[in-house]
């Protein structure tokens, strides 16, 4: 295909006002654009403005009837990002980056993985990571606080993410991932995913890929507006620098006001993401940027149960916490990266990321559970100050060869993660603690909390310093043309300190470790792929026994036999797996503040998976997954506190007319539900089942492409109002209603 750029010289003018105490997405649109040229004008009312976008020719795929006033032009560049799913009108996409080094094609990765699309995230709106990962059904997204959630697979929680493929820690409370409006793609891949991504949870591998800048000028913007004071403004700015494209630069900007549809509880959120791409030869590309956002959320941490761990039925506006309830954060990440090509076409790749975080939290949330009697609970502060900072380095060369007459694939690489973390924390109680889930108050008085680092409880100012460097590799042989093996192995080094600051106390692990991952594809047809893999687990713990002596690191595996096909000349993917994960070495409390590696979980299912472009102007997703957890060690301490639902599925589709008085109207609905779940509250030696009914919520949407390049769009989710509890946890607070019908406005400019 080749390409040629159009520029114009007629001003055209960007307004994009946010509701975020100021104006600061203005301004950062504004100065973007003076720098290309373009003068921004004053206006009362929000205006948007794009900027001149190449055309494409020759090889130019025809667009389906309103949708590319949706849709984004091929404007990524670089060594190498055929992954890239801008522009590519579907839910589905033939090659992925997680599971690999470098883009794969899915049928030759024998894992379960899912991708959403740039495309599904503007047609649902998904502007999160909670809210796109509910439309996965083998995640379960378990809010923390209405803004920030846990995500569990497979029965596990998922404690890390990456970006580009490298790993940093994920803990909600203090924050989840950058704004999805910065990144192509989320993409998922099911199961222990330590060979690539060193020690962690088993359940799943979370990958957000970041947008791209590229040779051809393109820019866009878009306002959301909705129900509970929801605001939100975007841009998207991608320029070259120079007449060939080789040096290009993209900024993407936002400003989110939110409310909720719980009393009180609301944020406010403003975000900005650059990159700079140097083209250094055709076969060479250095990139470097950074995000930097800003997240403030007046929170609450759920209603309380009765005491017997029955759901209260209370109004889902029901507010729990004070009026000076916050979690404030701020982060940033800077990285850069180095690929190369090779002439051989070897491939090699060098990263480096650090990111910064901190969060002050201040809270009043449930310390009892509900009277039933009277509907009396009582309430607490909490506090904490938290600061973290992850530096992260990869390296590797992937290189292709001959042999058996098929081509085949060696991969080595070496990867090291750091992180420093910080917290202080402490609690005060009120002199009136009482509140009444019949008729709540917030008039607490707001404490005056200090940070001693002793005290009974867990008063504590905590420093922990975590070091692990891996070295890993891959095999990827073709001994006869529809079988593909694939033997990888990594040897891991962690190491953990952990110094209690005001008691004077250390405590450090050191836990090395090899683990092997194996697979075989065989192409039983060209569409249609079967599959078999083996992958081990390795997680260092850093729980101590009744003597005080580490019990040592996780170990496990995962078996998954599935088959892979594409349908309809590529146009619709399908994928099918049955899988069988085992837990062992889990470090479970005695209820004494000890703890012993009694933890034995095995958890098998079944995950089918269809979407894409099934006809002209219909794009789909659906996806099923059947999940059976089991305790084999007996210990009825040792069961898991958080529960996948035993049955989950979603569906969502939008069609738009091709020709036609309505050519440009677009329809759109999804239907998504679980079945019944439970989470265990466990104090002590004392077990509280909380159990949640399953339910189905049905969401829908109409689009219509005023123009070329101007599109609105008005989402409906929860159409039927559905009344249901989201999550349950604790017996005195975390548990959260799912969210009531929302209607909400989007229109969005391209050029």
């Amino acid at each position: 295909m080749s390409t040629t750029i159009r520029t114009t010289t007629k001003p055209v003018c960007l307004r994009s006002r946010a509701r975020l105490g100021g104006t600061g997405i203005t301004i950062a649109a504004c100065l973007v654009l003076t720098s290309f040229g373009v003068h921004a004008q004053q206006s009362e009312l929000p205006t948007v403005v794009v900027t001149g976008q190449g055309e494409q020719q020759d090889e130019q795929l025809p667009q389906e009837a309103g949708d590319d006033a949706g849709t984004t032009p091929d404007i990524v560049g670089g060594t190498d990002r055929s992954a890239q799913t801008e522009g590519v009108d579907s839910y589905t996409t033939s090659e992925t980056t997680v599971g690999s080094k470098g883009p794969a094609a899915i049928r030759d990765i024998p894992r379960t993985v899912n991708l959403i699309t740039r495309q599904q995230l503007d047609d649902q709106n998904l502007d999160s990571i909670e809210r796109a990962l509910e439309w996965d059904p083998g995640i379960v997204v378990a809010t923390g606080n209405l803004f920030l959630s846990s995500f569990y697979a497979r029965g596990h929680e998922i404690f890390s993410y990456s970006i580009d493929g490298m790993t940093r820690p994920l803990q909600s409370i203090y924050g989840t991932t950058p704004d999805l409006s910065f990144f192509d793609r989320v993409e998922v891949l099911s199961g222990p995913g330590t060979l690539f991504n060193g020690s962690g949870e088993p359940g799943a591998t979370l990958n957000l890929a970041r947008k791209r800048a590229g040779p051809v000028a393109h820019a866009e913007a878009s306002f959301t507006g909705g129900m509970w004071d929801y605001y939100r403004g975007e841009f998207d700015i991608n320029t070259p620098l120079n007449d060939s494209g080789t040096v290009r630069a993209r900024v993407v900007g936002f400003g989110l006001d939110e409310g909720s549809f719980v009393d009180h509880a609301n944020q406010q959120r403003i975000g900005a993401y650059g990159t700079l791409e140097f083209d250094i030869t055709p076969a060479t590309t250095l990139s470097l940027g950074m995000f930097g956002e800003e997240q403030d959320i007046s929170s609450t941490s759920g209603l309380p149960t009765f005491l017997d761990g029955m759901l209260v039925d209370v109004s889902r506006s029901s507010y729990v916490g004070a009026d000076w309830n916050a979690n404030d954060s701020r982060s940033k990440e800077h990285f850069v990266e180095l690929d190369h090509i090779f002439q051989n076409d070897a491939r090699f790749h060098a990263a480096y990321r650090r990111n910064d975080r901190d969060t002050d939290i201040l809270t009043a949330l449930g310390q009892t559970g509900v009277d039933p009697a009277t509907g009396d609970f009582n309430m607490f502060t909490f506090a904490r100050n938290y600061e973290e900072t992850n530096d992260a380095l990869d390296a590797y060369l992937a290189v292709p060869f001959q042999m058996f007459g098929t081509e085949n694939e060696i991969v080595a690489g070496a990867d090291y993660r750091k992180s420093d973390q910080f917290f202080e924390q402490n609690f005060a109680f009120f002199a009136q603690p009482t509140n009444n889930i019949f008729n709540l108050r917030k008039n607490f008085p707001e404490p005056v909390v200090t940070f001693p680092g002793v005290g009974p409880g867990f008063r504590l100012n905590q420093s922990t310093e975590f070091n692990e460097t891996g070295l890993y590799g891959q095999l990827r042989l073709n001994p006869v043309e529809p079988v593909t093996v694939l033997l990888g192995g990594r040897s891991t080094y962690f190491e953990n300190t952990i110094i209690d600051e005001g008691r004077a106390r250390v405590s450090k692990i050191d836990e090395d470790d090899t683990t092997g991952n194996a697979g075989v594809l065989i192409d039983v047809t060209p569409n249609a792929t079967l599959y078999g893999s083996y992958a081990q687990i390795f997680q260092p713990q850093t729980e101590a026994d009744a003597n005080g002596n580490p019990i040592g690191a996780r170990s496990g595996y995962q078996y998954e036999f599935g088959v892979k096909k594409s349908l309809l000349d590529d146009r619709l993917n399908f994928q099918a797996a049955w899988f069988n994960l085992e837990d062992t070495n889990r470090a479970v409390s005695n209820g004494v503040g000890t703890f012993a590696a009694t933890g034995d979980v095995r958890t098998r299912g079944v995950d089918v998976r269809i979407g894409g472009n099934p006809r002209p102007g219909l794009k789909m997703t659906a996806g099923y997954v059947y999940t059976d957890t089991e305790n084999l060690s007996g210990d009825p301490l040792a069961e898991f506190g958080e529960v996948a639902p035993r049955h989950s599925a979603s569906v969502f589709m939008k069609y738009t007319f091709q020709d036609g008085p309505l050519r440009g109207l677009g329809l759109g609905g999804g239907v998504r539900g679980v079945s019944e779940f439970f989470a265990l509250d466990i104090d002590g030696t004392t077990i509280t089942r909380i159990k949640a009914p399953g339910y189905v919520v049905a969401d829908a949407q109409v689009s219509y492409a005023i123009s070329e390049k101007v599109q609105a769009q008005l989402d409906v989710t929860n159409i039927f109002d559905k009344k249901y509890y989201q999550r349950v946890n604790e017996v005195i607070r975390g548990n959260f209603y799912g969210e009531p019908t929302r209607v909400i406005f989007r229109i969005t400019a391209r050029r």
